[in-house]
């Protein structure tokens, strides 16, 4: 059996950050200037398929077709802040919550029990996402970026050979992507596949499922 030493734990540590926080930046608002000067790198470029793999094609290929930053802002606002024919609510309570009535599937309420249990985790663990974000607890975004918060915490753990600590961290990962992000965002990222009329977004939520699905696997 191949023991993985502390330096590099804390390497996966680190990229798997990276990565959420990535992922957490594109939902928590329309692509940043910066952003978009980044992703026209042949680097970054690269690194985002060694990353998401296939599931990357769609997105680059829109990247390589060239972006308007004003198209974006404006389907961001219509699947994220804007109520609409393509508006998701991309709230954990939203998705979680939904019943049917007479055939019809209806939305959960927002600030439901699963935005408080996520809201108690982030508490617990000290981490201030939603203050940061000025989102609701559940939001998409904010959840990414607590998983973000605590893959960055297992790299600190590892850096100082705090083994007790890092498994604190990943057991912490683990029932997070477990009870929380696995429940709703493959159906989150299903219904903004058939909504959005953006190849940047149809490839995000195609980029947030393939890595999702993995690193659950991997926990």
């Amino acid at each position: 059996m191949t023991t993985i030493s502390f330096d590099e734990q804390r390497g996966i540590a680190e990229a798997r950050a990276g990565i959420y926080r990535f992922l957490a930046q594109l939902y928590g608002g329309p692509p940043s200037e910066d952003l978009l000067n980044a992703l026209a790198q042949p680097e970054f470029r690269e690194h985002i398929e060694t990353v998401f793999g296939e599931a990357a094609h769609p997105f680059l290929r829109t990247v390589d077709a060239g972006l308007d930053p004003e198209a974006l802002r404006l389907e961001y606002d219509a699947l994220f802040r804007v109520p609409g024919d393509h508006y998701l609510r991309p709230y954990e309570s939203v998705y979680r919550g939904r019943y049917i009535v007479d055939g019809q599937v209806i939305d959960g309420a927002v600030w439901g029990p699963w935005a408080r249990e996520v809201q108690r985790l982030y508490a617990e663990a000290g981490a201030e996402v939603v203050r940061e974000a000025g989102e609701l607890p559940d939001f998409i975004g904010v959840e990414l970026e607590f998983m973000a918060f605590l893959c960055t915490r297992e790299a600190e753990a590892w850096a100082a050979k705090d083994q007790e600590l890092a498994r604190h961290f990943l057991t912490l990962e683990r029932e997070f992507l477990i009870e929380h992000l696995s429940q709703w965002v493959d159906e989150l990222c299903s219904e903004m596949s058939s909504r959005t009329k953006h190849g940047f977004y149809v490839g995000l939520a195609q980029m947030t499922q393939a890595f999702l699905a993995a690193d659950i696997q991997h926990r």
